[in-house]
């Protein structure tokens, strides 16, 4: 965590595509991880940690010292501050390193970088990096949402259900329960899509 006083961030067109670089970077610090061997232990939560989260935890918080120095930072595996604390920040950065770590354990492509920028309480910018399926994930307030991919850039748009067709879910492949059976009961489901780790939003 950052505690020196912050320079202003960069503006978003130009922190986006710094930003999609050092997700990707974490990337492939993740998938160099893996082929050197597993090494894993579990958090006091009882929830599994490996060398692949820190490396990509090291990698982030030194580009974003880099990018926006100062601007404070709370990260999955790093330390958390007090929340008094937090609670004077005005923005500052919230990282999930590896996300969805079950996945990546198992071998399944389901797990991903996540990078956001939080202003007055509010997410305003983020990347979703997929290493192992190739793909990021990106947006920012007033520039829309994109999906970057073998080379090509997309833009990305969300649109109401048609009426009267079947909805697809996309849920957590982790985290059934008979919870969601019940509250999706009311709801005619066509396909329900179990996705890991933050994918299910993109």
């Amino acid at each position: 965590m950052t505690t020196s006083q912050p320079r202003p961030v960069p503006p978003f067109d130009v922190l986006l595509p710094a930003l999609v670089d050092l997700a990707e970077a974490a990337g492939r610090a993740i998938e160099a991880s893996r082929q050197r061997g597993l090494d894993v232990r579990a958090k006091a939560d009882g929830s599994p940690v490996g060398r692949a989260d820190t490396e990509a935890h090291a990698v982030i918080i030194a580009g974003l010292d880099q990018l926006a120095p100062g601007v404070p930072i709370v990260s999955e595996e790093g330390e958390w501050p007090d929340a008094a604390d937090r609670a004077g920040w005005s923005t500052w950065w919230l990282v999930d390193p590896l996300d969805g770590t079950k996945e990546f354990l198992a071998g399944i492509l389901d797990y991903t970088v996540n990078i956001a920028l939080i202003s007055q309480g509010v997410p305003v910018l983020g990347v979703v990096h997929a290493s192992g399926r190739a793909v990021t994930y990106y947006g920012a307030r007033g520039i829309g949402s994109f999906r970057q991919r073998d080379g090509l850039t997309a833009r990305l748009a969300a649109c109401p259900p048609l009426p009267g067709r079947p909805l697809t879910l996309v849920e957590s492949r982790s985290h059934a329960s008979p919870d969601m059976d019940a509250f999706l009961a009311p709801y005619r489901v066509g396909a329900r899509v179990a996705i890991g780790s933050s994918l299910k939003f993109c």
